[in-house]
C-alpha cells in the first residue's frame, strides 16, 4: 500500500532498554544524596577550662596573693588584672574603679569592684603608687577580663611608689603556674565544701564533667558566699 510504512517495535527494543539502563544509573546516584539521612550533629558546648588557660599565661608575670597579676614595664610603671581564676569564675556586669587617674594608691586599699546582680566583690591593690591609667573599657564590659585576662583584660597601670618592698610579697613568676594549680585546686576544694551547705544537689553549678571548675560557678552563689570568698581568696596579709 502505497504511503503506508511498517516499523518493526521490536527492532528497537535494544536501544531502549539501554537507554533505561542508563537513566537509572545515572538516577541512583541523585536518590541516595537525596535520601540519605544526614548524621545528626553531636551538640557541643565549649567550656573554658580553666586549669588548661594557665599555660597561658605569659612568662613575665608576678601575682598577687589577692589573684591579681602584676606585670612590670617601663622602669616604675606597674600593668595589674585579674587572673583566671577571677575572670572565669565571676560573671561581672561592670567593674567600678575606687580610685582615679592621678591618685595614690597604698597597698591593701581598695582599687576597685566587681558588680554582679546586686553582689559585689572588691579588690584591693597588690602594690603602692600612683594610679596613671585605667582600661575604660572594662567598666561597660567586665567580661573583656574573661576573654583575654592578661593581654586586653588589664585593669591598671601604677606607677610604683615601693616596688623593692612590694615585689617581695609577690609570686615570683618562675612560681606562677604551679602556684595558680594550687590556688585552682583550693577554689574547687572550697566550692565543693560551701555547695554541701548551699545546695546539695547543686553540683553541676561547681563542676564540669571531668571535675573542672565550672566557669561564673561564684556568679550563681547568694551574697554570703560572695563575702567569704572574698575573704578567702581577695585579701591579702598584711605586711611586716
Amino acid at each position: 500500500m502505497d504511503g503506508y510504512h511498517y516499523y518493526n517495535i521490536f527492532a528497537t527494543k535494544g536501544s531502549e532498554y539501554l537507554l533505561t539502563i542508563v537513566f537509572f544509573l545515572m538516577l541512583i546516584p541523585f536518590w541516595i544524596i537525596l535520601n540519605k539521612k544526614a548524621k545528626p550533629a553531636m551538640a557541643t558546648k565549649t567550656v573554658p577550662n580553666i586549669f588548661g588557660n594557665i599555660s597561658a599565661i605569659p612568662q613575665q608575670l608576678y601575682m598577687a596573693l589577692n589573684q591579681i597579676w602584676v606585670q612590670p614595664f617601663e622602669g616604675n610603671q606597674l600593668r595589674l588584672g585579674f587572673n583566671d581564676l577571677i575572670s572565669n569564675l565571676v560573671h561581672a556586669e561592670k567593674l567600678v574603679f575606687k580610685k582615679n587617674i592621678g591618685e595614690s594608691i597604698v597597698r591593701g586599699e581598695l582599687l576597685a569592684e566587681l558588680h554582679s546582680n546586686g553582689k559585689q566583690l572588691k579588690i584591693v591593690s597588690p602594690v603602692s603608687g600612683i594610679v596613671r591609667k585605667t582600661n575604660k573599657s572594662l567598666e561597660y564590659s567586665a567580661s573583656l577580663s574573661n576573654a583575654s585576662p592578661y593581654q586586653h583584660g588589664w585593669m591598671m597601670e601604677v606607677e610604683a611608689a615601693n616596688w623593692s618592698q612590694d615585689v617581695k610579697t609577690l609570686i615570683t613568676p618562675d612560681s606562677v603556674k604551679s602556684w595558680m594549680i594550687n590556688e585552682l585546686t583550693r577554689a574547687r576544694d572550697y566550692f565543693l565544701k560551701i555547695q554541701n551547705s548551699y545546695n546539695p544537689v547543686a553540683q553541676p553549678i561547681v563542676l564540669q564533667d571531668g571535675g573542672e571548675l565550672n566557669p561564673d560557678a561564684l556568679s550563681k552563689m547568694p551574697a554570703t558566699v560572695w563575702n567569704d570568698f572574698e575573704e578567702a581568696f581577695l585579701s591579702l596579709p598584711q605586711q611586716n
